[in-house]
């Protein structure tokens, strides 16, 4: 694979859109295939220092392959080590590992703690305009879960402590310690 980066490079240098297509092709299935072997940091190191920051190339391929492999890349060192010396790299990498919340999640806060959480509801409707009648049906949900208890009060329609209520409104844990 860092053969096929150097080839990309010179095909660039020399102007050679066909050398360049088939370097990127031979790259893209040497990265797909081989991510795991101990030169691909230095594949990574090589399309860097080797490429211009506008040409993506080569570049987006190396960061698609580091993201959809991170748990795995992050046990060796050499990826690591690349990490801390190529920030451009790093740069490219961070933003596809940021989870970022789908459009139909919202912050909620638990009136009774003030914990904060985010979460969607299963169905649609919105959380501050739920009738009684939906309220008393997710209360006999609740208790029929075991109950919503928050600091040893009765049962309490609001609870985001309760691990048993999240399935029915099918919400994440609340942020903190909750």
């Amino acid at each position: 694979m860092v053969f096929d980066a150097q080839m990309y490079q010179i095909a660039d240098k020399y102007d050679i859109p066909a050398l360049k297509a088939q370097s990127k092709n031979k790259f893209n299935v040497a990265v797909t295939t081989g991510w795991s072997m101990d030169d691909f940091p230095h594949a990574i190191t090589v399309v860097y220092e080797s490429t211009p920051p506008e040409d993506r190339g080569l570049r987006d391929l190396v960061v698609q392959t580091a993201r959809k492999n991170i748990n795995k890349l992050l046990g060796h060192d050499g990826f690591c080590e690349l990490i801390r010396k190529t920030p451009d790299f790093a740069a490219d990498l961070i933003p596809f590992l940021c989870v970022k919340p789908s459009e139909s999640m919202q912050r909620y806060q638990c009136p009774s703690c003030a914990n904060q959480f985010r979460g969607e509801f299963s169905e649609p409707m919105l959380w501050k305009l739920l009738s009684p009648v939906m309220l008393d049906v997710m209360r006999q949900k609740w208790s029929k879960t075991g109950g919503a208890k928050h600091r040893g009060d009765a049962l309490n329609k609001w609870d985001c402590r309760a691990p048993r209520v999240w399935p029915i409104f099918n919400l994440r844990q609340p942020y903190g310690d909750g």
